[in-house]
């Protein structure tokens, strides 16, 4: 079992006291989440080196990047932007670069998002999510949404889903070709326009 620092990231600016707090949990292995800064991780290195922690993944992109574009819940690896599509592949081989040199073997990827239109009174999932937690999941109006939602998934997750993919080879060439011992993990999604 490792720990992620997802939990207690916003205690302190400084690595080496979310390690500290982990470690008082009786943890030693760790997932670093991808609020952790560069100067945060300055503080954590040390701790790696001497056995201490246990890097057992890192969560992309690290470390953290203010860039809302390239957040956990952005389109990531399928953005219709091909500069940005390539940055966004450029930031995930960085992060599996940081996880080899930490010693962890996996990378965790959000992969993307199909985009809803702007405007929209309030997406999908949260339409959803609302008539469900009402008890109305049997309810007509449900079941016409989920409707729509499926069909509008369908319209729109292929050109996102080749993107992505195509985002994922690239990223597995290079790592292939660097010899990089870090595995891709997609994680799966609470909301219902992220993928997986």
């Amino acid at each position: 079992f490792a720990f992620s620092t997802s939990w207690n990231f916003r205690n302190s600016p400084v690595g080496s006291v979310l390690m500290e707090e982990i470690l008082d949990l009786g943890f030693t292995k760790v997932e670093l989440s991808y609020r952790i800064s560069e100067e945060a991780l300055a503080t954590i290195e040390p701790m790696v080196a001497k056995g201490k922690i246990e890097v057992v993944s890192v969560h992309n992109v690290f470390p953290a990047v203010d860039d809302e574009r390239f957040d956990t819940d952005s389109r990531l690896l399928g953005w219709d932007d091909e500069e940005i599509r390539r940055r966004a592949v450029a930031l995930t081989i960085r992060s599996a670069e940081y996880a080899a040199r930490l010693g962890a073997s996996a990378i965790v990827v959000h992969p993307g998002i199909i985009p809803e239109e702007t405007g929209q009174r309030a997406s999908y999932d949260d339409r959803l999510k609302a008539l469900w937690r009402e008890g109305r999941c049997d309810s007509a109006e449900y079941r016409s949404l989920f409707a729509e939602f499926v069909a509008f998934r369908r319209d729109r997750a292929q050109e996102e889903r080749e993107r992505v993919l195509r985002s994922l080879t690239e990223i597995a060439e290079v790592l292939g070709r660097r010899k990089l011992p870090v595995r891709i993990g997609l994680e799966n999604r609470p909301i219902c326009s992220q993928m997986p």
